[in-house]
């Protein structure tokens, strides 16, 4: 997902999953410019970091989030289940394009504050 010269920056929003998230990513890439953070309360991604060249979503959603999709640059791609069904979603010349690819089971995307 990332070259030798890329970022990754990792949202989190179960606190209890920080601290271990942050040990693994410490053991299997050390020395990369690799970041795990709390997610903020009601906000999808890292809105304040876009625009992303990829982003990988680990939690089903009931639809395709907007504001994950903003947060894609110019032919950047996304990788989400949307009603246990895989989403590519591809951002070109301002278009917005999705192809899907199999059925799949993940735990909840939590979209608002709670």
């Amino acid at each position: 997902l990332v070259g030798p010269d890329g970022e990754v920056i990792g949202v989190e929003r179960q606190e209890h999953l920080l601290d271990p998230a942050r040990a693994a990513l410490a053991e299997t890439a050390p020395g990369r410019r690799a970041v795990i953070r709390a997610a903020h309360p009601g906000v999808l991604g890292a809105p304040e970091d876009a625009p992303f060249d990829r982003i990988l979503v680990s939690a089903g959603a009931r639809r395709r989030p907007p504001a994950l999709v903003a947060q894609l640059a110019e032919d950047g791609v996304m990788v989400i289940p949307v009603q246990e069904r895989m989403q590519r979603v591809t951002r070109r010349g301002g278009e917005i394009t999705q192809s899907t690819h199999g059925a799949y089971r993940f735990v909840p995307l939590i979209e608002d504050s709670s």
